[in-house]
Order: C-alpha cells, then sequence, then structure tokens
C-alpha cells in the first residue's frame, strides 16, 4: 500500500482540484482529497484492473472521469463534488443498516449490473460512486461471502448467512420482505429484473407519485408530468408535449434531491444524472463533450430523466469578462434542453442559486417550469409526519401539531429522522407502539 498521493501535494487535477492528503487507496485507484476545499477525487490508473473496468461501467459514471497526464503516464480522475464521498461496499456497513427504499434498490440494481458485467467481482471491495453504481476494484471468489455482506448491509454489520427476513427486521425495522429479497437476490447473482415485474411496482411507466407535507408541488408533478406520461396517446392528440425543463432551486435540505428521487422511481424511466459541479472542467471544450455525450445516451433511452445538479456550475450569468469557451457550455447547454422534449428527455435542474443563472437558461422552452423548494411550514410537517407514522405502528398524538411546529423551516430529512428516531427508540425500549413522547425526546436529542 502507498503511504502518499500518486502526485505531488498541490499538483492541479482536473477541475481546478489541488491534491491535498490521501484520503483511501485500493487496488489500482486512490480517493485524494482537496487541499484547498472538501471536494475529493477518485483516481484510477487506466492500464490496472479498476482503470480497465471503466469501460464497462454506464455512461453516466463513465463521462465522470477526464484523463489527466502525469509524468509520462495517463491517469482517470473523477473530481467528486463536496458532501459526496467514495467508499467500499464494507465501508458502508460502518455507517448502520441500508433502510431507505431508494437506497435499498439502488444498490441491489448496482449490485446486479455489476455481477452481469464481472461475475467473479469482490462486493465487499467495489467502490460506491454517484448515483450508487458500483466499480469493481479486484476479483473475488464467486459467491463466497456475497450472502453476509448483504445482510451486513442490511443489518448494519450482522454478517451472518443464515438469518431470516425476521431476523433481519429485528435489526432493521424500516425494511419490508420485498425489499429484503431483492437484495439478497442481487446478491446471490439472480434476476432481480425479473423479480421486480413480478411485483406491485412496475419498473416501467409511471405510479401513482407523492411528496407527503408538499401538497402544492405534488399537484404540479402530477399534472405536467405524471398524467402526460400515463395517458400519452390523448395528450400527444392534442398537441401537449411535456416541458423540456423544470428547474428546482432553494436553499440546501430544502428537499430538492429528494423531490427528484422520488419522481425518478415514478415514471421508471432511465436516469442520467449529472453533477455539474464536478464535470465541470477547466479544459476547454471538455464540458460540452461531456454534456452533448449524455444527452445522446439518454435519447437513445428514450423515454429518459436526465438530472442536472448544482446548474449553476456551467449555466451561470455570462457576462463582459466571460470566457469564450464558457459561453460555449451555455450555447450547448441551451441548445440541448431545447430539443429535450422531442427526443423523448426531461431536463430536471436543481441550484441553491436562482439568482446566479444566466437569464436565457430560464426563459420558456428551456426550463418552461420555475420553481422554489423552501423549507416546510409547520403545516407541511404536520402532514408528513401523519404521512411516515401511517406507514409504522404508533398512538393516538393528540400534540403532532406542537411537534411539526419545533420541526418547522427545517430539512425536510430531519422530519424523516425524527421519525426514525421515535421508531428506533420504541424498539429498543422493547415496545411495539411509537408514542407521542418517544416523537418528543427525538425532537429534543435533533436540537
Amino acid at each position: 500500500m502507498h503511504s502518499f498521493p500518486w502526485f505531488p501535494i498541490g499538483c492541479v487535477l482536473p477541475d481546478a482540484l489541488e491534491v491535498g492528503r490521501l484520503i483511501r487507496e485500493g487496488s489500482g485507484y486512490q480517493v485524494i482529497a482537496s487541499r484547498k476545499d472538501a471536494r475529493t477525487a477518485l483516481v484510477l490508473r487506466p492500464g490496472d484492473a479498476t482503470g480497465s473496468g471503466l469501460a464497462r461501467q454506464p455512461a453516466h459514471i463513465r463521462q465522470l472521469f477526464l484523463e489527466f497526464e502525469y509524468a509520462r503516464e495517463t491517469y482517470l480522475v473523477a473530481p467528486i463534488a463536496s458532501g459526496e464521498e467514495v467508499i467500499t461496499l464494507r465501508d458502508r456497513v460502518k455507517r448502520g443498516p441500508v433502510n431507505e427504499s431508494d437506497e435499498i434498490e439502488e444498490i441491489a440494481s448496482a449490485t446486479a449490473c455489476l455481477l452481469e458485467r464481472e461475475s467473479d467481482a469482490d462486493l465487499s471491495s467495489a467502490l460506491i460512486l454517484t448515483g450508487r453504481a458500483l466499480l469493481s476494484t479486484r476479483s473475488g471468489d464467486g459467491k463466497e461471502g456475497r450472502r453476509e455482506l448483504a445482510i451486513a448491509l442490511l443489518t448494519g454489520g450482522v454478517a451472518l448467512a443464515n438469518l431470516s427476513k425476521d431476523e433481519i427486521r429485528s435489526f432493521n425495522g424500516r425494511i419490508t420482505d420485498d425489499e429484503i429479497e431483492l437484495f439478497l437476490t442481487a446478491f446471490d447473482g439472480g434476476d432481480i429484473q425479473a423479480m421486480s415485474e413480478g411485483r406491485d411496482r412496475p419498473l416501467k411507466g409511471p405510479i401513482s407519485f407523492s411528496l407527503p407535507g408538499r401538497p402544492e408541488l405534488e399537484k404540479f408533478f402530477n399534472e405536467y408530468v405524471i398524467e402526460p406520461s400515463s395517458d400519452q396517446e390523448r395528450y400527444e392528440a392534442l398537441g401537449v408535449r411535456m416541458p423540456n425543463g423544470i428547474l428546482l432551486y432553494g436553499p440546501p435540505g430544502s428537499g430538492k434531491s429528494y423531490t427528484v428521487d422520488k419522481l425518478r422511481r415514478a415514471l421508471g424511466w432511465s436516469v442520467f444524472e449529472i453533477n455539474l459541479g464536478a464535470v465541470g472542467s477547466p479544459f476547454i471544450h471538455q464540458t460540452s463533450v461531456a454534456l452533448r455525450k449524455v444527452f445522446d445516451e439518454a435519447k437513445a433511452a428514450a423515454p429518459s430523466l436526465v438530472v442536472l445538479e448544482e446548474i449553476d456550475a456551467v449555466a451561470a450569468a455570462r457576462g463582459a469578462m466571460s470566457h469564450d469557451h464558457k459561453i460555449e457550455e451555455i450555447t450547448e447547454l441551451l441548445r440541448l434542453i431545447e430539443k429535450a422534449s422531442q427526443n423523448g428527455i426531461l431536463v430536471i435542474g436543481t441550484t441553491n442559486r436562482r439568482d446566479a443563472l444566466d437569464d436565457a437558461i430560464l426563459r420558456r422552452g428551456r426550463f418552461d417550469h420555475s420553481i422554489e423548494i423552501s423549507y416546510p411550514s409547520a403545516d407541511e410537517v404536520e402532514l408528513a409526519l401523519k404521512h411516515m407514522l401511517a406507514e409504522r405502528r404508533h398512538a393516538d398524538m393528540p400534540n403532532l401539531s406542537n411537534i411539526a411546529v419545533k420541526l418547522a423551516r427545517r430539512p425536510m430529512s430531519d422530519v424523516e429522522w425524527v421519525v426514525n428516531e421515535a421508531a428506533r427508540r420504541t424498539a429498543r425500549a422493547k415496545r411495539d407502539v411509537i408514542s407521542e413522547f418517544d416523537l418528543m425526546a427525538a425532537v429534543v436529542r435533533l436540537h
């Protein structure tokens, strides 16, 4: 193992990321911290097994990497945005049980895709990348240890292959039998698509879309996206087209990513995610090339959803001092969005800084709708609490509105954390019903 990064401290990588300390490394890769900000970089050697395996990755993962020449050797570098982290599946076990439906399905799907590409991949050392795709770093020994890893992920560390579903749920009360079966099937190398098609929620075609606590936002997406998708013939006969793009803006933690996740699950379309804060390149034309590549692949997979996170990183307002290649990037993005609907693509952009965007990007025909997502009000929090509690056994809560007031103007993720913490307290106390006291105690702990 190395003790230092492959590059000297201070060396400037793509996306102007300045090399700092080495965070972790493995066979053919290193994760390096930026010296000047909270970003990191995943670095691969193309000649090593990990770098060679990149060619078999999904398009939205391949496009994260840029070539970088150093000491007559070519490396592949993926800048990782602040707040994101590259870890192995083994490291994910240490973070607690996988209990969110989205994460369960994403890891299961990524695992199935990896095993389809590399049947002998060592899952425990596979890297979890943006969009929860898995990048293999070394070969393993067939199925040995995979079921134990799956159960360790679901339970938060109990690596026993013979645990029953009831025993798994005793460690993780938030998951269902179907989710356990889906997860274990993926790690056993089974066909999770065939299994999923037999479940209640289909993989293709819209299903019901709901956003607990956000009735107006829920109504908008049902009216402008879900209904036209589920009744295409009627809408197309009347000449109604889908929006080219929808912009979601608001402060960090307000629920933009949560909204996008709910939409992608409801639509069941192919999804292409681009973190423009990470893909933006200091090298002329590189960003435009990456954008065109993703939109071309989204068109081939239509109907599809293209998610542009941190869109202000590329579409910031043009001024007198703008460089020609930056103007080119905005112009290319405008062209791609204008043709999105006719190519079967819906573009969702997210930003914390709507005021920083170029005026041209906000015009009708590009982002047809611009929606602010702010922190929830007390009424919205109360609706969300009722919905989340309805999925769990709980006692009457006459003071729920008072609890909602304490959680108002906070990220919706805090509300979800409080309900989960109250459930955890209930389980630890060997009780079967969440009480109002448990919920209040969770709010106190949050603060």
